[in-house]
């Protein structure tokens, strides 16, 4: 059975150990990219996901179709669909994404806010669409044990560090093995709803200690962070990436203005008239936090109290919580996610916050990575990330125009989808 989620959550992949490479490297290494059936639907940042229906897509003779209500943003009325292609699934549409499945991404972005289209082909392909959460449900009760995994789901929120996050985690892999040994779950539906659940248990777990993540690292900089999920919504003009670029807000000489708030990555200041030119796609997101520090100071290891009058260039944060150990140096799909957000708000350089709580106390790990001018990451994400954004958009926006190529790929298998992808764009073919 193929499975495939439409609008999965931030990142878009699976939790590993690949090494980061810098941008400009990383893209020329040619990483290989996994395969995955299919994502959980928890996502504590909505428009991370593009705002997009949420299906997962099973080949089937019969045919039952199940629309999920769309977000609350409001649609361009009598407007062609623009994509968004959110910060924190840039290195996966920029084929960069080492555990993306690239299937599900395409499909994604390719049916974004056009759910009749997605219906019509669905019934031309003879496909079933279910929402997430109707797959979870069924699957927890087809298991038999859905009382004892809704257990440890509760267990798993409330644990208060790793140690305890794992033992919850490890209670719910033996409930699911146990299913999948008593043949009340096969071995796809096994695997299937420990990866939903195993994801609802990371989105919450990060979700419930972002507030204290921020405040440690507020400690350790000696200056308080502003700016909490401040919404990028920025504009990538049609002409290609060479406009973006002379488009995107300059790096700010001293520390960005607070009064600038969405500034030129916002929505309201960015957002083009009704009746002008159409951008190509949105780079959207939320970023964790914005801090100001002086220029060139490297990350402090200890607490320190920073006067105002001293900081002298603003810094973009972004936190992640890690289950298993720190990333050093940090996965791609991280950095080019923060370098998204810094070139859209105009800021050189900023900080990917990793924490973990471990049972010999808290870690906390800062990278502060360069995007200024020359720079390797900078260079990465100018001369590799955004052409390759910029790609995959038009690729879409061909394929929304080819009934038959969508209908071929609602068909194939996710080895035969990634092929006909790869085909079409080569970039993702990794």
């Amino acid at each position: 059975m193929v499975q495939v989620q439409l609008g999965s959550g931030p990142g878009g992949g699976r939790a590993g150990d690949a090494r980061a490479r810098p941008l400009g490297a990383g893209l020329g290494a040619g990483a290989q990219l996994t395969s995955q059936r299919h994502f959980s639907n928890g996502n504590p940042r909505a428009e991370e996901s593009g705002g997009a229906h949420q299906f997962i897509l099973h080949a089937t003779r019969s045919l039952e179709v199940v629309l999920v209500p769309d977000s609350d943003e409001e649609p361009e009325p009598q407007r062609p669909k623009v994509l968004r292609i959110s910060a924190g699934r840039a290195a996966a549409a920029a084929g960069v994404h080492c555990y993306a499945d690239v299937g599900e991404m395409f499909l994604e972005l390719l049916y974004q806010d056009l759910p009749e289209l997605l219906l019509e082909d669905a019934r031309l392909a003879g496909a079933e669409l279910v929402a997430p959460d109707q797959e979870r449900a069924r699957l927890l009760a087809k298991s038999g044990e859905a009382r004892h995994l809704e257990a440890a789901l509760a267990s798993a929120a409330k644990a208060p560090g790793v140690e305890a996050q794992k033992v919850a985690r490890q209670a719910l892999q033996e409930v699911v093995a146990r299913a999948e040994k008593q043949r009340r779950l096969s071995e796809t539906e096994a695997a299937d709803l420990r990866q939903m659940l195993e994801l609802e248990v990371n989105l919450t777990f990060g979700a419930r200690h972002e507030d204290t993540a921020l405040e440690s690292y507020e400690a350790r900089v000696g200056s308080r962070v502003y700016g909490q999920q401040l919404r990028v919504f920025a504009a990538m003009p049609a002409e290609g990436p060479d406009a973006a670029l002379r488009y995107l807000p300059s790096p700010h000489e001293n520390v960005r203005p607070r009064e600038d708030g969405e500034t030129k990555g916002g929505r309201e200041k960015n957002k083009q008239k009704q009746d002008g030119p159409l951008p190509l796609f949105y780079l959207t997101g939320f970023v964790d936090a914005l801090v100001d520090v002086p220029r060139g100071a490297a990350p402090p290891k200890g607490s320190t109290t920073l006067p105002p009058a001293q900081a002298s260039e603003t810094l973009v944060v972004e936190v992640k919580h890690r289950m298993g150990r720190i990333k050093d140096p940090p996965e791609i799909y991280d950095v080019v996610q923060l370098c998204s957000y810094c070139r859209v708000l105009g800021t050189a350089r900023g900080d990917l916050v990793q924490c973990l709580r471990a049972k010999t106390g808290d870690v906390m790990h800062v990278t502060r990575i360069d995007f200024s001018e020359g720079s390797p990451d900078g260079m990465g994400f100018d001369k590799h990330v955004l052409p390759a954004l910029y790609a995959t958009a038009r690729a879409v926006y061909e394929k929304r125009d080819d009934r038959a190529w969508r209908i071929q790929l609602l068909q194939a298998s996710p080895e035969e989808r990634r092929r006909l992808i790869g085909e079409l764009c080569p970039h993702l073919d990794r």
